[in-house]
């Protein structure tokens, strides 16, 4: 009979496994993929960006309440010192991005092995748990290979977005199954396509951009590096705020893009200006000044302009059109790619079933979640990683701290 037995090797399992070891509890680390940590090593493209020092609630979806109490137990600055109390001193980059000062992820996987090994958590690798249920003294867990018993449990099974990366859907299943609500499931973190014929020409052209989401009269902005690719948009910006626009496709939310996104609604004067100073220049020259040349060929014909025009050529109106178009260009997104391309997933168990301060079932005593299971997604920047840190953290402390 085990005291606890964690289902799933990503950082809030490991967290959670460590954290709940100790004190003479016997704890067992069951993961389906051969190695550990798979999304640890490839986070912020191998450096590991595991936090931001700026822990902003608006960076979630979900239920910013509940985020609140989690994170008052333990939160970005707890984080660092745990990881820096055991020797991987980590540093801050832009936008707040945390990651240890080797840029290398190893630095911060071998590190939580290392804790594994001292707290004498026992680990199962390529050990897939089947079959979940309860029983008089806890639960039973089923795998490919054994039944183990054990008073007490935690899902960590992450979502199922990344499944090369051992992303699944075992998680909801196993929470459904005990009788937790599933939230709808979506990509996030994720390229989007685009409806039309025209992006496919600018395919790799990258430029900085402020996105724009109105829906219902609300309007959300995001800034960053905008990519075009042969599908639609992708890139530092798509990525933040794919899951805004995914949730707003179905309120008719209208996607803009603001390419000139440092001169906001002052772009008229200078343009004028310029256009008067080199009446002689071709508006296709003259774009191609402050754009990418491949958006200016795109763009001008959309508009109806031609590319060999000279500036002094042009009527107020095709004026009035090209600033509109710099500064508010549309977009109609179709829909996000695949799970295969998302960094994370939306949806999952609900956090109203969920004890925020120590991660436990509302349902089902001595059951506990922690990670992407459950319904919080965060934005690029370390903002999943925190939470799922976090969560196996309080998931582990409240299992060391209950009494038998």
């Amino acid at each position: 009979m085990e005291d606890l037995i964690v289902i799933g090797g990503g950082p809030a399992g490991i967290m959670g496994a460590i954290t709940a070891s100790g004190e003479n509890k016997s704890v067992l680390l069951l993961d389906r993929n051969p190695s550990l940590g798979k999304k640890i090593l490839a986070s912020g493209n191998g450096k590991c960006n595991i936090t931001n020092s700026d822990l902003d609630l608006e960076k979630y979806s979900g239920d910013k309440d509940f985020l609140r109490k989690v994170f008052a137990k333990f939160d970005n600055k707890a984080l660092i010192a745990f990881f820096e109390k055991r020797g991987v001193i980590l540093k801050t980059e832009g936008f707040g991005r945390v990651l240890p000062v080797t840029e290398n992820s190893a630095s911060v996987m071998d590190c939580l092995s290392d804790e594994l090994v001292l707290n004498k958590v026992a680990v199962r690798y390529a050990e897939q748990a089947l079959e979940i249920t309860r029983n008089t003294k806890g639960f039973t867990v089923k795998t490919g290979r054994a039944v183990y018993e054990t008073k007490q449990l935690l899902i960590s099974t992450g979502s199922c977005a990344y499944p090369q990366m051992g992303g699944s859907l075992d998680g909801y299943t196993f929470a459904e199954k005990l009788g937790h609500t599933i939230i709808p499931l979506r990509p996030a973190i994720v390229p989007l396509e685009l409806s039309g014929n025209w992006f496919h020409k600018l395919q790799g052209v990258r430029v900085e951009a402020e996105l724009q989401i109105e829906i219902k009269k609300v309007v959300k902005k995001y800034n960053g590096e905008l990519l075009f690719t042969k599908y639609g948009l992708s890139g530092p910006v798509i990525l933040d705020a794919s899951l805004a626009i995914i949730d707003g496709i179905k309120d008719n939310a209208k996607i803009f893009i603001n390419f000139l996104p440092l001169y906001k609604d002052f772009l008229a004067g200078p343009l004028n200006t310029a256009w008067e100073f080199r009446p002689e220049k071709t508006v296709f020259t003259f774009l191609s000044g402050f754009l990418p040349k491949k958006i200016a060929l795109i763009l001008l014909p959309l508009l109806g302009v031609e590319i060999s025009k000279k500036c002094g050529e042009l009527q107020n109106k095709e004026k009035d059109n090209i600033i509109a178009a710099l500064l508010k260009w549309p977009v109609t997104v179709k829909g996000p790619k695949s799970y295969k391309e998302a960094m994370a997933a939306a949806g999952g168990v609900t956090t109203a079933e969920i004890n925020p301060e120590t991660m436990e079932s509302k349902l089902i005593p001595g059951l506990y979640f922690a990670g992407e299971v459950l319904d919080v997604t965060g934005e690029s920047g370390g903002y999943n990683m925190q939470f799922a840190f976090t969560s196996g953290y309080l998931a582990g402390t409240a299992v060391k701290t209950k009494r038998a």
